[in-house]
């Protein structure tokens, strides 16, 4: 899906369709061409191949294309479009951003909380089991603490990054995880603190977060600073740190010759 200058969306490729079919010219996603939702749009999602792509609205969640590839295929009764059932104490207008990989969605709160579904590992859900669920569950530090104060969440399908801008301090959960203090990678159902990669006075601009089914998670922090920390599997070098080997610990992109840190590191919209 492409988001468009008006704040619309188009979808196109596989399952894109509001019938769950393929389509090779991109289709405004709007209530005229059978995306029959409701309410003001919020944010979108997509994942999986077969394809499965979610919107929210401000009077609920709609999903369609391949089931089970972006929320349990229980969810959803065709291919489709069609609304979800979501629980009672998600509101979608407090809902701030959606995001997902193959098997596993997130939403994050207005007030910083987040709620999260999957089909791939109960550990997702970040509710301290192993268990799967069909709903979304609030994802928590322990059994009676929950993350609080989230500004940024990213999802793979072997584990969930979170950034909180106010505390300076980063979260992961799922089951190929790191934490950036040497140990392996390891499942975790909590929302489990991270090593601050950092150096004092620099904050995160940027988190994204990568995949590599075998190996587990990669993580990427583009700082304030303009370098970017990396951490996690690295089997293909997507770390950007000269080898292929697996990163316990934060490291910094190196430069192309690989002497010295990647520097002058942007966003694109922070680009002249």
């Amino acid at each position: 899906m492409i988001r468009l200058l008006d704040g619309t969306y188009v979808a196109s490729g596989d399952n894109a369709s509001p019938t769950g079919a393929d389509i090779t010219t991109p289709l405004k996603v709007i209530p005229a061409n059978g995306y029959s939702y409701t309410g003001t749009l919020i944010d979108v999602a997509a994942s999986g191949y077969p394809s499965q792509y979610a919107i929210l609205t401000t009077d609920g969640l709609w999903a369609w294309g391949s089931r089970g590839h972006l929320l349990p295929t229980g969810s959803t009764s065709s291919s489709q479009f069609q609304k979800i059932t979501i629980p009672a104490q998600i509101i979608p207008s407090d809902v701030n951003v959606i995001d997902a990989g193959e098997e596993v969605m997130a939403m994050l709160m207005n007030n910083g909380e987040v709620y999260v579904v999957s089909s791939r590992s109960g550990s997702h859900n970040g509710g301290g089991t192993t268990t799967l669920s069909s709903n979304f569950t609030k994802v928590m530090l322990d059994a009676t603490t929950p993350l609080t104060g989230v500004t940024d969440i990213q999802v793979s399908t072997n584990g969930i990054f979170a950034y909180n801008a106010s505390t300076n301090k980063f979260y992961t959960w799922g089951i190929q995880t790191y934490l950036g203090d040497a140990s392996a990678r390891a499942t975790r159902s909590f929302a489990t603190e991270m090593v601050n990669p950092l150096p004092t006075g620099v904050k995160a601009k940027q988190i994204e977060l990568s995949t590599d089914e075998t190996t587990g998670t990669s993580y990427y922090v583009l700082g304030t600073d303009q370098k970017i920390y990396v951490l996690g599997a690295n089997t293909e070098g997507q770390l950007g740190l000269g080898n292929n080997t697996a990163a316990l610990s934060w490291g910094i992109v190196k430069n192309q010759a690989g002497t010295a840190d990647l520097t002058g590191v942007l966003l694109r919209m922070d680009q002249p």
